[in-house]
């Protein structure tokens, strides 16, 4: 949550004065440069790490009445590969988006996706398990010519990352279970909104537009 705000003359008179002796040639060296120039001066903006939770929003997942646990084995994960995944869970276990679990009635099987930067996702495969069960969020999702025509006259532009968007939202204690992931390391369950689930996209909305 952001607690400070930069006034946008002052963000634009900084960003004149880094030019002056640097030219940014790509997004990446902008970005770079703007943490640079105002990081120390509002922490809570740029922080050292993201892995904290929206602190004020806990999202639930509601079931249909005919559900019923389904407990499915895990993919075969390369062995090429594993050392990374393994890597990677245990990563989010720190961070406490991820907890080992010993028992669970339901378990999903992990699923890797590689970012651009070769590093690597943990999703799970909600479609063989829990997507079935799930009572739809029929939350608006904004549309694409809704968004364009909103943007009309405007003149300036910015593009923003929202980096793990969904692995900031926290889900209730009961719904934990639901969210299980089956993989070769073990049992693990989320604590957090889940790429792979099919309300995800809904549910962050909704907490984007609160």
């Amino acid at each position: 949550m952001v607690e400070s705000a930069v006034s946008p003359e002052s963000m634009v008179s900084g960003i004149n004065q880094v030019s002056n002796s640097a030219v940014c040639t790509d997004v990446n060296s902008a970005g770079s440069i703007l943490e640079k120039t105002y990081g120390k001066r509002f922490p809570n903006i740029f922080p050292e790490s993201n892995d904290d939770p929206i602190r004020t929003f806990v999202v639930s997942i509601v079931l249909k009445d005919n559900a019923s646990p389904v407990f499915h084995k895990g993919y075969n994960v390369p062995y090429a590969l594993r050392d990374k995944v393994e890597s990677e869970l245990n990563s989010l276990v720190k961070k406490k988006i991820l907890e080992p679990v010993r028992h669970s009635n339901w378990a999903s099987p992990i699923v890797t996706v590689f970012r651009k930067n070769g590093s690597i996702r943990i999703c799970a495969d909600f479609k063989a398990t829990l997507n079935r069960f799930v009572d739809i969020d029929h939350y608006k999702l904004p549309r694409v010519d809704e968004i364009l025509h909103n943007l009309v006259n405007c003149k300036w532009f910015c593009e923003i990352d929202l980096s793990n968007a969904f692995l900031q939202v926290n889900v209730s204690e009961k719904c934990k279970e639901y969210l299980t992931i089956n993989s070769f390391a073990g049992l693990f369950r989320f604590n957090r909104l889940p790429m792979g689930l099919n309300v995800s996209p809904a549910l962050f909305q909704s907490v984007m537009d609160s």
